[in-house]
């Protein structure tokens, strides 16, 4: 391992200072017990907290209202690269709260202070009442630099189609979330964007380039500081891909699934200018192969054929599956000038064209529905492992947990299928535990294709009751049933 770093979760903060309102600046970093970031895919900006051992009373006498700024440069020691550094001392940090503040004895408080990212900030006191053209990535682009002006790393996967829309007093983050429903990548049609930040910076991009991304980390289970090397000297890469603890949190929950969409929904498109309407009907297991999956898609299992993690077995007498049933709606209005080109009615030129693109709800709401809802329903894994600042939110990672039952199988796997290969990282909460002196991390992984089919047995194994029911309906039956037990 490279010199520098002798165990796993060391870190090293070079600069945690405050800048108070008054124009005072201080070194924190010996009154800090710990601090937490998070990082999640399904949020816009990074935050987190610092809890504080303060005997200098600073939150009187910076003071501490929420309107101070942190400066704060973390690294896990011979990570080398800007993006091996957690460093937001240009980009800092926006103290938005002071809370939980009491005495602890010897004239010493404790409190826990909540920060922001500063675009968080911005974004709530900006509105954007403007005319917006162009694709939606080049939209969000202009939303993160010219409205909100990060000057962060931004991470945009191009879209197809030129829009035009019209931005009615609402927040930067709100055109971003326009966008991000609607995009369609221009490379491959990949739908499903997510837009969020982490620690590298913003990120407005589709689930399939984030799953075509090289695993970062192979996590494995075995016990700490047991991998040794070369002369006896402790692997410390090898110690900070080890799995300190897990919990399966979700397997999937059917009745989510029919309720939001997952299996199966229904789409009516109005469209309004050739006073028309369609239907579109999605069918999970029938759209499986047109999507884009993990298991297919990143180079780890690249090349092998991918499965869906809901079975195909029939669940009533008709043969029909779960994804057979459209149980949720949708109803959306479009004015298409051109079928064939999806060209928008309401916006033309001065020559009377038509080049802006309106609209197309069959071609992204029920797949977006349907995949961001396996992450949120689908195969999660909620991973204890050491810290370290190189693996981020939408990067992806690989597992490998054992195989356990009492009874062992013919087949003799080592592996739980469900639980191995790429996992995509949906969420990150780093604890740095200055008081331990160690950096370990909350990893929550989401994975939402198999490597091996699930057994569809084309039989209905629904069980059935042959007796019919008994229908009462006098007020005697009730009492003599329910009351006398006659």
């Amino acid at each position: 391992m490279a010199e520098g770093l002798s165990g796993a979760g060391q870190f090293i903060i070079d600069v945690a200072t405050i800048l108070t309102s008054s124009g005072l600046e201080v070194n924190i970093e010996p009154s800090i017990a710990a601090i937490t970031l998070y990082e999640d895919t399904e949020l816009m900006t990074v935050a987190g907290n610092i809890m504080m051992e303060d005997s200098g009373n600073l939150a009187s006498i910076g003071p501490i209202i929420g309107q101070e700024y942190l400066k704060l440069r973390i690294r896990t020691p011979s990570f080398k690269g800007e993006h091996a550094i957690i460093d937001y001392t240009e980009n800092a940090f926006v103290i938005n709260n002071l809370e939980g503040r009491g005495a602890i004895g010897n004239n010493v408080q404790m409190y826990l202070l909540t920060f922001v990212t500063q675009e968080l900030v911005k974004n709530q006191r900006t509105r954007v009442n403007s005319v917006l053209r162009g694709s939606y990535s080049s939209i969000v682009q202009n939303m993160l630099e010219n409205y909100i002006g990060t000057k962060k790393d931004i991470y945009t996967e191009p879209t197809a189609r030129n829009k035009k829309i019209i931005t009615p007093n609402i927040s930067p983050f709100d055109v971003i979330t326009k966008a991000m429903k609607e995009s369609v990548s221009k490379r491959n049609n990949n739908t499903s964007y997510m837009f969020f930040e982490n620690l590298r910076g913003f990120h407005f991009r589709s689930l399939a380039s984030m799953y075509a991304q090289k695993s970062k980390l192979s996590y494995t289970t075995s016990v700490a500081g047991s991998k040794v090397g070369k002369a006896g000297v402790i692997d410390v890469l090898a110690d900070l891909q080890t799995i300190l603890g897990y919990e399966i949190v979700s397997n999937s929950d059917s009745i989510s699934n029919y309720t939001l969409g997952t299996f199966g929904s229904k789409l009516i498109v109005h469209d309004i200018f050739n006073k028309k309407y369609s239907t579109h009907i999605y069918n999970h297991l029938d759209n499986f192969d047109k999507e884009s999956h993990i298991v297919g898609t990143n180079p780890l299992t690249k090349g092998k054929i991918d499965y869906p993690i809901y079975s195909a077995t029939p669940v009533d007498d008709a043969g029909s599956r779960v994804s057979d049933f459209p149980f949720r709606q949708f109803m959306f209005p479009t004015s298409i000038k051109d079928v064939n080109a999806f060209s928008d009615s309401t916006f033309n030129t001065s020559d009377n064209s038509y080049p802006f693109s309106a609209n197309v709800p069959h071609t992204w709401i029920q797949k977006i529905t349907s995949q961001k809802t396996q992450l949120k329903l689908g195969f999660l894994l909620d991973v204890a492992a050491h810290g370290n600042t190189l693996l981020n939110a939408g990067d992806v990672v690989e597992m490998s947990l054992p195989y356990k039952a009492a009874l062992k199988t013919s087949k003799k796997e080592t592996e739980d299928r469900f639980y191995k290969g790429p996992f995509f990282v949906k969420k990150i909460t780093h604890i740095f535990d200055t008081v331990n002196e160690k950096h370990s991390m909350s990893l929550l992984l989401a994975k939402d294709s198999l490597e091996e089919p699930l057994a569809d047995i084309y039989d209905n194994l629904e069980p059935q009751p042959k007796k019919k029911p008994i229908v009462y309906n006098e007020l005697d039956d009730f009492y003599e049933d329910y009351f006398y037990g006659t």
